[in-house]
């Protein structure tokens, strides 16, 4: 083959080159033709092989880089980086082939698309053929696409559609980059018909040339367009004759109209797209698109406004901000679809003002449709002072006529049967008791499972003829518009609600739900899965309601409380394990009950270790306080089991880890529970019979020991090692030796109308009392208890006092403020008091108390309850030493952070 050939027929491929340097890694190590293989050679050899072998291999790295990239750019490379290698017999290395690829790809981009376009070549040289015979020019490329699609074009077609292909050639182009591409690259590119977008002309509607679809595409650009346009091409041609299509040809045979003024302008493809997207563009007026990720329902645009201004139907008394733009989008795009479709079958595209004009139509019907249930609740008979089914109250009414226009109702039904289940008291209870600031998990569940029980009672209610409920999908959501209603809550109520249902407490709930039914309780009975799941529905409608009651909108989240929480999680006297406990029935046991409850949570390992212990341990009659023992003495059968090389412990080794006492006798594996709770509650009691104090009647000290025994064991969290160990002289109880909750009770019932409690507990506590209150700047107050009237409101000057103090370490929380006075009331008490009674002492939850808040830095308040006997100012000291302490966040939520019990000689 001649040195001048462009190709490379039945020669070595430039990628066997360029993968031998590769695999040398570009270095200085010699490169080999032998065979007709390309491989590398060792230094030596490298050195001593012939020139005339050198040279060989080098013409066939040539040979393969003109083929790859045409003589032109290969001579250029071989010139600058070979020649004297050549002419010395050098042997050729891997980085002479990295070297010179790279140089010749650099003069490819300056010579090979010139070349393919105007089928020029240098002087001298040939051009070897392609595909079926044609030379790798843009020339023979064309000639080879339209032989293959068995297509015909006449000199000025052929002159169009070859100027077209180099214009589209030299624009920018997404993937390679044409001008870094080979003759023989361009050409497939060009017989493929991957530039121009000859190939999807060829796939429009067969009327028409190939010429005149190319000059669409010229004008269009969007294949949209052009394929709309092409099934117009017997009418453009029917109108026009010969000659080129002209743009105003194209716009009458499309739209049936004449074309605007600047519809034959540059811009004619965006103007034309535009014109045939005018149904989108109407959409896009109305209900105007947002990104994927922005959790916003669509906006109430003016265009939609303006429409139901006009459509709305007379006197019925609308409230155009309760109107969601939601509810008209599926009605009105309907319409439009209608339209167009009907338009198509025709042959033309509606205009902008007819779209219009059916949207509007589209809006009055729907506005008409709930004006109607409006009316027919104006017309339901209204309840007097025994109301009976059927019958509502004005307000009830006026509720049923907001949700109408809210939810979009066109059924009366749906309202008749929803407002008597919202307006029930116990709906009204369960939707406050959400709204108590900073709920716990235990509310929010309670509140849910409430809720939902009531709902699907009105469903099976509702029931058609078909046996298939008739409430909408937004069933839920409808009637808990109803209840907030019904309920009247406050504006901050409101706003404490949406918060609640964004909590963590609220995931908490929202996880526990979606756990129980998704199978992951292989013992729920399925009667139980509907009540579960109608639950988690209710969690997920009172986060939307809130929210939009809240905030004028809801976050469009799909997935919230869609991470399962295990079930380990879920315990504790705030928790939701007693609630979801109570639904799943025999789906949650007793064992896992307990455990849930014990603080801190159990790591998967421990709780899988300890379930078992305490599943065995808690059959019989006493299993309940067992179990809790079994639970609160985990850390300690952990540990034994640790003890014992990672092996589960035997009935001897279960009980000296949660007594500290060797295990009698006798007890086998079926008593082992109730031989466990009689030997320790009897050697409890006895304990305790020794060091009880404040039971002035001897015959009742059985009685109320008993009684402490229960608390204690059952929720208290304290190990029965432990347990006796405090019933010993000097003993001390401190936050480390509790295993449970030591939050205050929930804030339900605090709030500004009885002074967040101390209306009712502030008369109660001990004149000695004293209350500080002290800023991030170290200014304070302290109030020192005076003889107060248990009658005295909320607007007493004393509270008055305390509140604004709170108010300005708070900062206008509310929730922080609810729980810091929470802690100047008798609630911290009731913990307190409760393990008082482990070290056989009495606490007054009247006595001398010290109560003091302390603002943060960063924003918690901390609150310290001290009551010190040795103060002196008791009429009857208790010899008891207490120190409560809980930080208080400004969402107001709490944790419980020292606690120190003792009992003290006075």
């Amino acid at each position: 083959m001649p040195d001048n050939t462009i190709g490379n027929a039945g020669g070595i491929a430039l990628k066997s080159f360029t993968d031998a340097a590769a695999q040398l890694e570009g270095g200085d190590r010699a490169v080999r033709v032998a065979g007709g293989q390309v491989g590398g050679m060792g230094r030596l050899a490298g050195a001593l092989s012939r020139a005339g072998n050198n040279r060989e291999t080098m013409r066939a790295f040539r040979d393969a880089l003109r083929a790859e990239f045409g003589a032109t750019a290969a001579n250029s490379a071989l010139r600058e980086v070979l020649v004297g290698s050549y002419n010395a017999g050098k042997p050729l290395t891997a980085r002479h082939i990295v070297q010179v690829t790279a140089r010749a790809r650099q003069e490819m981009a300056a010579t090979a698309m010139p070349e393919f376009i105007a089928g020029r070549v240098a002087s001298g040289t040939e051009v070897t053929l392609g595909e079926g015979g044609h030379p790798y020019t843009l020339d023979g490329a064309l000639d080879a696409f339209l032989e293959s699609r068995n297509l015909h074009l006449d000199d000025a077609g052929r002159h169009f559609l070859k100027d077209r292909l180099a214009r589209a050639l030299l624009l920018p182009q997404a993937g390679p980059r044409p001008e870094n591409m080979s003759r023989r690259e361009l050409f497939r590119l060009v017989q493929k018909g991957e530039v121009g977008n000859l190939a999807f002309l060829t796939r429009t509607p067969p009327e028409g040339g190939l010429e005149d679809k190319a000059r669409l595409a010229d004008m269009l650009g969007d294949k949209d367009s052009i394929l709309f346009a092409a099934r117009a091409l017997g009418r453009m041609r029917g109108s026009q004759g010969e000659g080129p299509l002209t743009r105003e040809t194209v716009w009458r045979a499309c739209f049936r109209e004449e074309p605007p003024l600047d519809a034959a302008g540059g811009d004619f493809g965006r103007n034309f797209q535009e014109r045939l997207n005018v149904r989108a563009a109407v959409e896009e007026e109305l209900f105007p698109s947002r990104p994927a990720d922005e959790k916003r329902p669509p906006l109430s645009t003016s265009a939609l406004r303006d429409i139901w201004a006009s459509a709305l139907p007379p006197g019925i008394a609308f409230d155009s901000a309760l109107l969601n733009p939601e509810n008209f989008m599926i009605p009105v795009r309907a319409a439009l679809s209608a339209l167009g479709d009907a338009a198509a079958r025709e042959g033309r595209v509606p205009s902008g003002d007819e779209f219009r004009a059916a949207a509007r139509e589209a809006v009055a019907r729907e506005l008409e449709a709930v004006g109607r249930v409006m009316r027919e609740i104006d017309a339901l008979p209204e309840a007097g002072e025994n109301p009976r089914p059927g019958e509502f109250t004005p307000e009830h009414k006026e509720l049923m006529k907001t949700a109408a226009q809210k939810h979009h109702l066109h059924d009366l039904r749906v309202l008749t049967t929803l407002m008597p289940a919202a307006g029930e008291r116990e709906q009204s209870v369960a939707v406050r008791r959400a709204a108590v600031p900073a709920a716990p998990p235990s509310l929010l569940a309670a509140a849910a499972r409430d809720l939902s029980a009531r709902y699907l009672r009105a469903m099976r209610e509702s029931m058609g003829e078909d046996g298939r409920p008739t409430l909408p999908e937004a069933g839920m959501e409808i009637m808990l518009d109803l209840a907030v209603g019904a309920a009247g809550l406050s504006r901050g109520q409101i706003g404490h609600l949406a918060a609640n249902l964004k909590s963590a407490a609220a995931e908490n709930v929202g996880g526990a739900f979606l756990y129980s039914f998704d199978g992951s309780l292989p013992n729920l009975p399925e009667d139980r899965k509907l009540p579960l799941a109608s639950a988690y529905g209710m969690m997920r409608a009172l986060r939307n309601v809130s929210d939009i009651l809240a905030n004028g909108r809801a976050e469009q989240d799909f997935t919230p409380f869609s991470d399962p929480v295990p079930l380990r999680l879920l315990g504790g006297s705030e928790g939701c394990m007693d609630v979801l406990a109570g639904m799943a029935g025999p789906g949650i046991s007793l064992g896992a009950r307990v455990l849930s409850a014990h603080v801190p949570p159990f790591g998967e390992k421990e709780w899988n270790s300890l379930l078992p212990i305490a599943e065995k341990a808690a059959q019989g009659p006493n299993g309940l306080y067992v179990a809790h023992w079994i639970a609160s003495a985990g850390e300690d059968i952990l540990a034994a089991q640790a003890r014992n090389g990672g092996r589960p412990l035997d009935n001897a080794g279960i009980w000296r880890a949660v007594t500290g006492l060797p295990m009698p006798r006798g007890v086998t594996d079926a008593d082992f529970g109730e031989r466990l709770y009689g030997d320790f509650s009897a050697r409890y009691l006895e304990a305790m019979r020794g060091v009880v104090l404040g039971i002035p009647d001897p015959d009742d000290v059985d009685i109320l020991l008993n009684e402490r025994f229960g608390a204690l064991s059952v929720g208290g969290g304290l190990s029965p090692r432990r347990m006796l160990e405090l019933a010993r002289p000097g003993a001390v109880l401190t936050l480390e030796d509790i295993h449970a909750e030591m939050g205050m009770s929930s804030l339900q019932g605090y709030n500004a109308g009885n002074a967040y409690g101390l209306v009712t507990d502030f008369p109660r506590r001990s004149p000695a009392m004293s209350m500080s209150f002290t800023d991030v700047q170290g200014r304070g107050r302290v109030i020192n208890k005076t003889t107060e009237s248990p009658g005295a409101g909320p607007d007493h000057p004393t509270f008055r006092t305390i509140i604004g103090w709170v108010n300005g370490l708070t900062h206008g929380s509310e929730a922080q403020t609810a729980r810091v006075l929470q802690a100047f009331s008798q609630a911290p008490q009731v913990t307190a008091t409760m393990y008082a009674k482990a070290l056989g002492v009495p606490l007054d939850a009247n006595g001398n108390y010290s109560v003091s808040a302390v603002e943060q830095a960063d924003g918690r308040v901390l609150v310290e309850i001290i009551h010190d006997p040795s103060r002196g100012f008791e009429e009857r000291p208790q010899p008891v030493y207490l120190r409560q302490q809980y930080s208080v966040n400004p969402d107001g939520t709490h944790e419980c952070t020292a606690f120190e019990l003792r009992r003290t000689d006075i």
